[in-house]
């Protein structure tokens, strides 16, 4: 039984458990991706229309694909003047429509890179001038003009494996070593299930990676896991057996640096990391067959199954002393899906069955409404289409890459859950100089670019956010065979090796150098680790392939 489960655990780790690859491409033909990158542009990602689909990109400052508003109707109006005047010419570029809503597609691959001021006009028969339907001003974000930071130097698999030895010689880590217990001079440990979760999930593959640190790889993972278990909610209290989000010691201390809100937080508990957690118990047990990290997702299962609400859902976040919802959101339940599945499928443990299917339809519903909430523990829980990320379109775009051939329709739709995601998430080169409506603007003036951005609350680079792309431009290449998907997923992951440390191989969190030196900045191991197996997988791919890992 533990070679099953080991065999199972290292063949998905490696991210090779997949359909049947195509065959090797030849190499980039850059106008060529161009030429379709700014084809592909003109479709809008799900224009919104009254009374069908809801206009997402209220709160959206930036496009790649051409975009449509929620601009009202004119009294009298039979048709709609468009006029766009960019900030770089002064030029106006405009054409008619029929609804104040329509996608500016005639004119999208006019209007250079920068701001536009957007205004729509409702005209009579005769062509006169009724009343303004509308006026928006955005940036017109840049078509994919790569590959980008190519160098024949680059392998994407040795990448990773310095990265994930940085982590494991650091005192962070070591730690886990010698004292059991999470160092307490790293103050983001005030997230544990955050931590200890991808700690576990990177030291598994560090320890296949790098034979000399194995077994202390080993101990770090296993120490990791009993730590978080330990230091679960006890029998009996409401949220019994979950693993805690925040650890109000270490909160304490990352307020004094930083006067985090997360302070505020410290009797909640967020509902998609005991899951997460779970399933790191799931794959460090398949390693050990240590029966207590297998009860400890069970039990994690049991709580989710008792907790659910009678539509099938789970709040975001409930209060660990009342089991009260703290907000009316409601968690992203791809997580817990997932745990119900591999208890099933690997276990045989099916009396979650029930949960599963009353959950499944609001694991669909951010598909259909695009309201791709941010769902992080330090953010608060937003009204809809306030705080958009694309962890929840690419699961969308993940999901139905995996069900491609069921369905003719499922693929169309990954596509257009990806242009969502690169559309609002993705810079590839010249960002918007300002960032974000008035109360998130940063400053890119020094940002490395390709890169992705978190989320509109915090709409920066940051490395876990280019890992989510780089795995699912590359699922999408591997299903499609298009190459401008691979020549995307390259492109990020010759960023994230281009800001990797010379020196020490820790991939930086944050990529801009102003606030943080890309340097010596040691960050979010989550965001490390998650980057260290795209970076891996990537790598393994294209070595199978017969490519050196620089993806050209």
């Amino acid at each position: 039984m533990k070679a099953h489960f080991l065999s199972l655990f290292l063949i998905a780790l490696s991210g090779l458990l997949s359909p049947a690859l195509p065959e090797k491409a030849p190499e980039f033909d850059r106008p060529a991706l161009h030429a379709q990158a700014l084809e592909e542009s003109l479709t809008p990602v799900r224009p919104g229309a009254p009374g069908k689909f809801a206009f997402w990109n209220v709160n959206a400052s930036q496009f790649i694909y051409a975009p449509a508003f929620d601009f009202s109707p004119v009294a009298g109006a039979v048709a709609y003047r468009f006029s766009a005047v960019p900030d770089s010419s002064g030029k106006g570029y405009v054409f008619q429509a029929q609804e104040p809503w329509a996608a500016l597609a005639p004119i999208w691959n006019d209007l250079p890179v920068g701001y536009v001021d957007l205004e729509v006009s409702g005209l009579d028969k005769a062509g006169k001038t009724l009343g303004t339907a509308g006026k928006r001003r955005f940036y017109r974000s840049a078509a994919f003009d790569g590959p980008y930071r190519e160098d024949p130097q680059y392998n994407y698999c040795k990448s990773a494996q310095r990265a994930l030895g940085y982590l494991f010689h650091h005192r962070y880590l070591q730690s886990w070593i010698t004292t059991g217990a999470p160092d307490s001079a790293y103050f983001l440990y005030c997230y544990p299930s955050k931590m200890e979760a991808a700690i576990i999930e990177g030291m598994l593959l560090y320890s296949r990676l790098a034979p000399q640190d194995s077994a202390g790889a080993m101990t770090v993972a296993i120490n990791a896991g009993k730590y978080l278990i330990a230091h679960s909610l006890p029998a009996g209290s409401p949220l019994e057996f979950f693993p805690p989000t925040y650890d109000p010691s270490f909160l304490d201390q990352q307020a004094r640096k930083t006067n985090d809100a997360s302070l505020l937080y410290r009797d909640q508990l967020m509902l998609s990391y005991p899951s997460q957690a779970a399933l790191a118990y799931l794959d460090l047990y398949g390693v050990t067959a240590d029966t207590s990290l297998l009860n400890a997702a069970v039990r994690i299962a049991g709580t989710y199954a008792r907790i659910q609400l009678a539509d099938g859902n789970w709040p975001l976040k409930m209060d660990i002393h009342t089991g009260k919802a703290v907000a009316s959101n409601y968690v992203r339940v791809g997580p817990i899906l997932e745990l119900f599945t591999r208890l099933k499928t690997d276990f045989g443990i099916e009396r979650y069955s029930g949960n599963y299917q009353a959950a499944w339809p609001n694991y669909l519903r951010p598909f259909e409404s695009f309201n791709f909430e941010g769902q992080f523990e330090d953010v608060e829980p937003s009204k809809p289409y306030y705080n958009l990320t694309h962890y929840g379109a690419v699961d969308g775009a993940n999901y139905y890459l995996d069900h491609a051939t069921e369905n003719p329709e499922n693929l169309g739709m990954a596509r257009e859950y990806l242009r969502f995601a690169e559309d609002q998430f993705v810079v590839w080169e010249r960002p918007s100089p300002s960032p974000g409506p008035e109360w998130r603007k940063k400053d890119s003036s020094d940002w490395v670019t390709p890169c992705a951005l978190e989320q509109y609350d915090y709409y920066v680079p940051i490395d876990g956010s280019a890992a989510n792309f780089i795995d699912v431009f590359l699922k999408a290449y591997r299903v499609t065979g298009d190459r401008l998907f691979l020549a995307k997923a390259v492109s990020l992951a010759n960023s994230m090796v281009t800001v990797q440390n010379e020196t020490g191989g820790h991939y930086p969190t944050y990529w801009w150098r102003s606030r943080y030196k890309l340097s010596d900045r040691f960050g979010w191991i989550n965001c490390s680790i998650a980057s260290a197996k795209t970076m891996y997988r990537l790598g393994a791919f294209l070595e199978q392939q017969g490519d050196d890992g620089s993806g050209r």
